[in-house]
């Protein structure tokens, strides 16, 4: 086993993963005039992807334990190369009525690749590097912030030359490159015997309100960060201040991918000079003022400067309030980090298509759209005062 070459082709493939998760984004104005789609059919697009992606971990996860990783992979690999030409390539056909169902299919597998990638490449990175884990753990997320910055360059330079259809034919040829060397490496085996899973646990855990106080945290959180991510290239194309161009607009959301990716490597230590719950505050609150900001400004300058302090401000919440319930509830600490990432994918299900169907109101539109993020914001605001207040009466 080649453990350098496996670990490289794992990080490139965090990067693809990242390429996936933003190509939609990036491309959804563009699909939606190649369709005629409303801000609802949109919003199904991003929620249909989101779950793909939560769907494709659950039964990936499983699949691992008895198939093994490298294999679910590789699945997941073909699924997104697949997802991504034909999605491509459907436009072309004269299907109508039914080139709208088929590419809520098609974003389905392509979420549902991606998904499958994700959760099963970091739980490969910890079998190759058990002793510094936490190391290539971070190692893997800086790659796939990578891409994130990259990926809305690159599919605004390609939509300038070509079309949106030529971001998911660059995807597909992309994945192809590093499915062939990632099939002939040699994986550490699968563990004999299927991983149980902790009935008790999951029920002690829903049935605590604090737990469930956290859960409601991550799904507003993943709305606050998916919710403009998803609508915010859109935004800066259509709105009467701005209407920027493919390009330009691909690099603002780069600015934001750009502000997690700093944030990531600061907010920590952060975190451990205050506490989980200050800080998840001052993210709320810095973010509800950004986003504000980015909405009432018709300055190009005053809107790049508050997209990318929005992104700095929520760039370490969702690792603290995994941290926080790891802390709360360390004895079940596998349980409560599978749940909270799941209602981060509910959220991503949930609030993009809300945004889009804001959206479709001509009194309202996409604008008012955004709200729906500060709402979030505002909503994780009250919760961890909620939780601080019972801390302080606990003590008391």
């Amino acid at each position: 086993m080649n453990k350098r070459m496996l670990t490289f082709l794992l990080f490139m493939i965090f990067t693809i993963c990242a390429f996936y998760f933003l190509a939609l984004q990036k491309t959804l104005f563009d699909i939606g005039l190649t369709y005629k789609l409303t801000g609802s059919q949109k919003g199904n697009l991003v929620t249909v992807s989101s779950l793909g992606y939560i769907a494709a971990n659950l039964v990936g996860g499983y699949l691992s334990e008895s198939l093994g990783k490298k294999q679910v992979i590789l699945a997941g690999l073909l699924l997104s190369t697949a997802g991504a030409f034909l999605f491509a390539h459907i436009s072309s056909l004269k299907i109508t009525p039914y080139s709208y169902y088929l590419a809520l299919l098609l974003v389905f597998f392509i979420g549902a690749g991606s998904g499958v990638m994700d959760g099963i490449s970091n739980a490969l990175i910890i079998d190759l590097h058990p002793e510094r884990k936490a190391i290539y753990l971070n190692l893997s997320h800086a790659f796939f912030a990578i891409g994130a910055v990259g990926g809305p360059v690159i599919a605004g330079y390609l939509m300038q030359l070509f079309n949106w259809q030529s971001v998911y034919y660059f995807l597909g040829l992309v994945s192809l490159l590093f499915l062939f060397p990632f099939a002939f490496q040699r994986c550490p085996s699968p563990k004999k015997g299927k991983e149980k899973i902790n009935i008790k646990a999951i029920e002690h855990l829903l049935k605590n309100r604090i737990f469930l106080s956290l859960n409601l945290c991550m799904l507003l959180y993943v709305g606050a960060e998916i919710g403009l991510g998803s609508w915010l290239c859109e935004y800066l194309r259509v709105s009467e201040y701005f209407r920027l161009s493919q390009m330009e607009s691909g690099i603002f959301l780069s600015y934001f991918w750009i502000a997690m990716l700093i944030g990531r490597f600061i907010y920590g230590s952060l975190v451990e000079r205050s506490s989980y719950t200050l800080a998840l505050s001052i993210s709320s609150v810095g973010g509800i003022i950004c986003i504000l900001a980015f909405l009432l400004t018709r300055q190009l300058t005053l809107a790049a400067i508050s997209i990318f302090l929005y992104g700095l401000f929520l760039s370490g919440m969702f690792a603290t309030i995994i941290s926080l319930g790891g802390e709360k509830f360390s004895r079940y600490s596998g349980a409560t980090s599978g749940i909270l990432v799941a209602s981060g994918g509910i959220g991503g299900a949930i609030f993009p298509n809300l945004i889009g169907r804001i959206s479709d109101i001509k009194a309202l539109g996409l604008r008012v759209g955004f709200g729906v993020c500060i709402l979030c914001l505002v909503g994780i605001l009250v919760i961890i005062l909620s939780i601080s207040r019972s801390q302080l009466e606990q003590k008391s």
